[in-house]
């Protein structure tokens, strides 16, 4: 994808202590999680220009792809029958945006909002940008976009407005991992 692209971008929460508890459960769930996200991401144009231990950095053309392919990665995972039957949660954070693309790589602001918003949101949540927002047309049948208002991330000057995009009407996530629904630097509301 060139020009506009969307960024998508994913994590397994707390994959570290799963490691250090059982190797081979979670050698077995991580090949399980890399085939659902794989065939979720191919299935709707993504490119997956990166991976890291247990995340996905996915380009997209077009922003109703990105929320698509998240939504049906995240209902798949959700439905997976899980080695030990202990499921992972995925945290997932799109942000769309003119980029600069070098040798099947992505560079520049987008790139990194998409991954601050990723790293914010909570386990099994989806959280995209208002401007990634603006360019779906209509989400996936069964996904209401929630606002979760202006949030500042760590690196980022000013504050983005963002909101989650809850699936088959699943229990509240809670506020962002960044501050119990406080921004960073942005004063406390009283």
């Amino acid at each position: 994808p060139t020009g506009t692209v969307t960024f998508l971008f994913t994590d397994v929460v707390g994959s570290t202590a799963r490691w250090e508890a059982d190797s081979r459960l979670m050698a077995e769930a991580l090949a399980l999680h890399d085939e659902v996200m794989r065939s979720a991401i191919e299935s709707h144009g993504g490119y997956v220009f990166a991976t890291g231990g247990d995340g996905f950095a996915v380009a997209f053309q077009r922003a109703d792809q990105a929320t698509a392919a998240a939504v049906d990665a995240q209902r798949s995972l959700r439905t997976a029958s899980w080695p030990g039957g202990r499921p992972l949660a995925v945290r997932m954070g799109a942000h769309s945006g003119d980029t600069v693309e070098r040798d099947d790589d992505y560079f520049g602001p987008p790139v990194n909002r998409a991954a601050r918003v990723m790293d914010a949101a909570n386990g099994s949540q989806f959280v995209v940008t208002s401007v990634t927002d603006a360019l779906v047309p209509a989400y996936p049948d069964g996904v209401v976009a929630r606002p979760l208002g202006a949030h500042r991330f760590k690196g980022l000057d000013g504050g983005l407005d963002v909101g989650e995009g809850v699936i088959d009407g699943a229990v509240d996530r809670g506020p962002l991992r960044h501050g119990g629904g406080h921004t960073y630097g942005f004063p406390e509301q009283r």
